[in-house]
């Protein structure tokens, strides 16, 4: 597990060089200095530049596991050598990023806290449902097989994108901490481009502090930097974005500066549209605001083409590929990345957006329950009050975006505090430049003290998974104990993948399917037939048959033959294995202590009787 640490650290530096060396060579030192000191932003453009070169290409299906590995490894020497070469920089460069100076302050000790707090929890096992089913799940079958998974067993292999295609070259070299660190370069990134607006508005140095713990005592933050979900790293990119804009509209008149600005914020947010779709509400908003106020700079040809070029490039073969494999039309891909047209995936898409966070909006401020306390942004939000009181130039066109975002999203977009995250840094950004105009400056001191408690109750959060996760990092031994302790269906598989036959194909309902060692067929969907026609539902079972799985394995707290809406019971040919207390149900939140444990049970199956053995609820 060190190993694995350091492997991924040495990512971290292959990237930085990378983005180091592709900023020079494109002239645009300048473009990126402009919003961040660059050292916090080359590793993240080197990662936006290696996706956008061979994510588009991955569609072709040409990449193998031979390929995985030597880029890999190409990446972890030149990782290598720039630590050799740049040990004095990089040294400056962590200096900076813990905030630490001659100055010494409560706000500023507490940066430093925070800052390094993060950094252990990324560094620390991946325990998480969602990274240990599709973000890594995926990342593992890609590997294996070159491509994303074209069956449509899972309700998850449709969305997955560009974060697991990055995560697959972690994979590869055993680098598993790299799939969490991702997100911990994203907080740097958006850290620093805070410093930078911070430095425009002549914001002194404790009140810069202060600032950072709006952004840093979010206690989501401890959800998305736990995970190999790369949300965070994708919002980093959006908040780039949105800073380069910013920059465009009150700091520059250059012409030559706004058109490359263009390219580079088209790149940024072409990126964190490849990784994740909701984010192309965001990139309309920056895209249609630069058109509005910068068209007479840029020819409107050359913006079309820019645009459609980097639109075509950088998304169509992802989106013509679903097509292929799907059936789906590429343009509704585009605004909905659920494959309708098959069986169950309407069921799936409305889940999707129906996905209602308990008491949201309220969440967004507050928790409410023990389960949402990695799950809320906090009393930052408060801060759009100084917003409205302001007399900030640009206020109109500021106040229009956040509120067609909360409109937008509010609608067509899920219900869940970690979706308004990129408008919530919105938020900040804005507050840097009017910082030194606030007409309120005891709500100011009130919301200040507010963070301070915050930022105090976020340490504790982290503090207690540091604790509990980080140990596992250090040895094997340790790293097994941590993930039986912690990791959802990690008991399970690890059952299952001691008794079950060499050649064995199981059919699993569980999502872990990470932890499998010998051939699993995950079939989640199962969960989404409830208002499927027969057809549909046999179409779906003409799929699992072509596997010809000899195996089915069942948890719960009893035992039953059903997997959701089927019935299994005449195709099975008598128990093979069982064991009771095998594992316990997923928990969103590490700091629970309560588990609700099941019971494994796996029989033989016959594949061939599908699917008439089957009998539909």
């Amino acid at each position: 597990m060190i190993i694995s640490i350091l492997l991924s650290i040495f990512f971290v530096s292959g990237f930085y060089l990378l983005g180091k060396k592709i900023i020079k060579i494109t002239k645009s030192q300048k473009i990126v200095e402009a919003v961040s000191d660059s050292h916090f932003q080359y590793p993240c453009l080197g990662i936006v530049f290696f996706l956008f070169v061979l994510y588009p290409i991955f569609f072709f299906e040409i990449y193998n596991k031979l390929f995985f590995v030597v880029t890999s490894s190409i990446l972890l020497i030149l990782g290598i050598f720039n630590i050799l070469l740049n040990f004095r920089s990089i040294k400056n460069f962590l200096k900076n990023i813990l905030s630490i100076n001659r100055k010494i302050s409560l706000v500023g000790f507490l940066v430093s806290i925070l800052v390094s707090l993060y950094f252990l929890i990324t560094i620390s096992p991946i325990t998480s449902g969602d990274s240990v089913s599709y973000h890594m799940g995926s990342a593992k079958y890609i590997f294996e097989n070159g491509i994303f998974s074209k069956y449509v067993f899972s309700s998850e292999y449709p969305i997955v994108g560009a974060g697991e295609f990055l995560n697959t070259f972690a994979f590869s070299v055993s680098a598993f901490q790299f799939t969490s660190i991702i997100n911990f370069l994203g907080l740097v990134s958006i850290l620093g481009i805070i410093k930078k607006f911070c430095f425009y508005s002549r914001v002194s140095y404790y009140n810069k502090n202060v600032l950072f713990l709006f952004i840093l005592s979010c206690p989501v933050l401890v959800f998305l930097t736990s995970t190999s979900k790369s949300q965070l790293f994708s919002t980093s990119l959006i908040f780039f974005s949105y800073a380069l804009l910013i920059y465009c509209l009150n700091y520059t008149k250059n012409k030559n500066f706004i058109m490359k600005s263009f390219f580079i914020l088209m790149i940024m947010s072409i990126v964190a549209i490849q990784n994740k779709i909701s984010f192309s509400l965001s990139f309309f908003i920056i895209i249609t605001t630069f058109f509005f106020y910068f068209i007479k700079k840029i020819d409107f040809k050359t913006f079309i083409f820019i645009f459609i070029l980097f639109f075509v490039v950088g998304l169509l073969p992802q989106v013509i590929w679903k097509q292929y494999v799907y059936g789906y039309p590429f343009y509704k891909f585009l605004i909905n990345p659920f494959p309708l047209n098959i069986p169950g995936y309407n069921e799936v898409y409305l889940g999707a957006k129906n996905y209602f966070q308990e008491k949201f909006p309220f969440i967004l401020f507050i928790p409410l329950n023990l389960s949402d306390l990695t799950q809320f942004i906090g009393v930052g939000m408060f801060s759009l009050f100084f917003l409205f009181k302001s007399n900030y130039k640009n206020k109109k066109i500021l106040l229009f975006i956040i509120i067609f975002f909360f409109i937008v999203y509010s609608i067509l977009g899920q219900k869940a505090s970690r979706f308004y995250l990129e408008i919530y840094l919105f938020i900040i950004l804005i507050l840097t430049l009017i910082f030194k105009k606030l007409k309120s400056k005891k709500m100011f001191s009130f919301l200040k003290n507010a963070i301070i408690l915050q930022s105090i109750f976020t340490i504790c959060i982290l503090s207690i998974g540091v604790f509990n996760l980080l140990p596992g990092s250090f040895s094997d031994k340790l790293n097994k104990k941590i993930l039986s302790q912690y990791a959802s269906g990690y008991n399970l598989y690890t059952w299952a993948n001691e008794v079950l036959p060499k050649n064995s194909i199981t059919m699993i309902s569980h999502r872990s399917y990470y932890f499998a060692e010998k051939k699993m067929i995950y079939v989640g969907m199962a969960n989404y037939f409830k208002n499927e026609t027969k057809n549909g539902k046999e179409f779906f079972l003409k799929q699992i048959k072509e596997e010809k799985p000899n195996y089915i394995l069942f948890y719960g707290d009893n035992e039953s033959f059903n997997y959701s809406e089927f019935n299994f019971k005449d195709c099975t040919k008598g128990l093979f294995k069982k064991k009771l207390d095998v594992g316990f149900h997923e928990r969103r939140n590490f700091l629970s202590i309560k588990k609700n444990y099941y019971n494994g049970y796996i029989y033989h199956l016959e594949a061939s009787l599908m699917p008439g053995c089957v009998k539909f609820n």
